[in-house]
């Protein structure tokens, strides 16, 4: 959503809410930088998850960092 400006990473608030809902906040936003929306594991886009025991910190942690 948006370009230019310096890129502003979304990472909504918890697992189960997903992020489309806060689209329309982040529109005046959009127009000055891109914005890159994270769905975390379970909603959103990614595959739903029916484990709760795989829903860990670390697990989230592991997959926002590189490497």
């Amino acid at each position: 959503m948006g370009r230019g400006g310096v890129p502003l990473l979304l990472v909504h608030g918890g697992p189960g809410y997903p992020s489309d809902v806060l689209f329309e906040a982040f529109e005046p936003l959009a127009r000055e930088r891109e914005i890159v929306w994270y769905d975390q594991l379970g909603v959103g886009r990614s595959d739903p998850i029916d484990d709760p025991l795989l829903l860990t910190v670390d697990r989230f942690r592991s997959t926002n960092s590189e490497g």
